[in-house]
């Protein structure tokens, strides 16, 4: 029908060329109106007004800028923030502080005791959510766990009703699971089924749960005939390593090597360290970066030996060189609370449905260094540099799945990251603020 109008509208040229500008305009406005639906987006929209705020070096008020940020959170996530005047204005001292600042510690342990006596039960889980992803904006990680963790028993408390929506029910679903409260995930999941979307990517939730988590009612919706045949048979009661790319001492190559299958990030064909990463690539997974380059310079990469590629999104480009190539399953895209995974989470949740004998990590610092070995191609180097930890792929539900994982005996690591996820959560996220804060927070002069 669409082609049929354009048709014949073609055949009046000014007509055509009005409702054509006109369909444009919509859609500008339309795309304007939906990115304040990303929070991530949000957060940095909230960040550019207060930084603009702080630039002005007029006559200064805190309070001002406090009421207006609130005013602006109410405006675009239809939600009122019941913060304290005392809390805006310690974090607003904060991020207005000169690097190397004396008072700096002072305001920050002043704003961690503030934050733990907030009203949070006067506020909706929304609206902490987006304060959390605006601590991340300026690399407040500490602060920002307080609110995080609230934010998610405030989602259990808010709870479901007759007409709760899809978004409300991964919601739930995620903040059970996050929780620990995994005798609630049966009622979201099933809802979910009924109706009637995105059903794939529910079944392969309730099938990963099925595998990892013990419930009073472990009814499974679907079978493991749900699963890639072959991929099955790759894995399928094998030892599997996964190497990540962060460079570290450990010289666990040798190690790495014996087990039957081993799974690296976006590899490209070369290996040039195989004393800490091993000296052999079985199957490599690839983000969507990394797929779009490996579509556009299939020739350049020597992949041919591999198992097996998986790709995060659709590969478009010639498979007829590889020997298998398959899309990775994403079941955590609904376990992780208003966020997406990162690539570890993802590949382990991947590999876990395939019924692996046992998986160890390898060479992962969960973001505790900016530090990454670049000789299969991961990331330009650059990139690096001005990477921080945000809300889009938020750290704090990737540590909790993967601390589930280890302290469940679904998965074991390395001795970096065994150090890393012994300390728990709080330690975990005062480490990242260490790591980050110091490089772009503060004014320079």
């Amino acid at each position: 029908m669409r082609d049929i109008i354009i048709h014949y509208l073609k055949k009046i040229p000014l007509i055509f060329l009005l409702v054509k500008k006109s369909y444009y305009s919509l859609k500008k406005i339309e795309l304007y109106f939906k990115k304040y639906q990303d929070r991530e987006y949000r957060a940095t929209h909230f960040r550019k007004q207060i930084d603009n705020y702080l630039n002005n070096r007029g006559k200064l008020n805190y309070e001002k800028i406090s009421i207006k940020i609130e005013r602006e959170i109410h405006k675009r996530t239809k939600f009122e923030l019941k913060l304290t005047s005392r809390w805006w204005l310690l974090f607003i001292r904060i991020i207005d502080s000169k690097k190397g600042s004396s008072d700096i510690n002072k305001y920050i342990n002043e704003l961690h005791n503030e934050t733990l006596s907030l009203p949070f039960t006067q506020n909706s889980s929304f609206a902490l959510l987006d304060i959390y992803a605006l601590l991340l904006e300026y690399r407040l990680y500490s602060i920002g766990c307080i609110i995080r963790s609230q934010s998610a028993k405030l989602v259990l408390k808010e709870g479901l009703n007759k007409t709760s929506n899809k978004n409300i029910l991964k919601r739930y679903l995620s903040a059970a699971f996050e929780e620990a409260k995994y005798d609630e995930l049966q009622d979201p999941l099933e809802r979910l089924i009924a109706i009637k979307r995105d059903n794939d990517e529910i079944f392969l939730v309730d099938l990963l749960l099925h595998k990892i988590i013990k419930r009073k009612n472990n009814k499974k919706i679907i079978k493991d005939e749900y699963l890639d045949r072959n991929y099955l048979e790759i894995i399928k009661g094998k030892s599997v390593a996964i190497v990540g790319p962060s460079q570290n001492d450990l010289t666990n190559g040798k190690e790495i090597d014996t087990f039957d299958v081993i799974v690296r990030f976006n590899y490209k064909g070369e290996n040039k360290s195989p004393k800490k990463y091993g000296s052999r690539t079985d199957i490599s997974y690839f983000n969507g970066a990394n797929t779009r380059d490996l579509e556009k310079n299939i020739g350049k990469y020597l992949l041919q030996d591999l198992k097996a590629l998986v790709f995060k999104v659709a590969f478009k480009g010639d498979k007829l060189n590889f020997k298998y190539v398959r899309r990775m399953l994403l079941p955590l895209e609904h376990c992780m609370l208003d966020n997406s995974p990162y690539s570890l989470p993802n590949i382990i949740a991947d590999l876990l449905l395939y019924q692996p004998q046992k998986i160890k990590v390898f060479s992962i610092d969960m973001q505790l260094s900016s530090k990454r070995d670049m000789s299969y191609g991961l990331m330009i180097a650059s990139f690096w540099d001005t990477y921080y930890p945000r809300a889009g792929h938020d750290l704090y539900s990737q540590y909790k799945f993967i601390e589930y994982l280890y302290t469940n005996n679904f998965i074991s690591v390395d001795s970096k990251l065994k150090e890393i996820l012994d300390v728990g959560i709080v330690e975990y996220m005062k480490e990242l603020q260490e790591v980050y804060l110091d490089k772009a927070l503060y004014k320079s002069n």
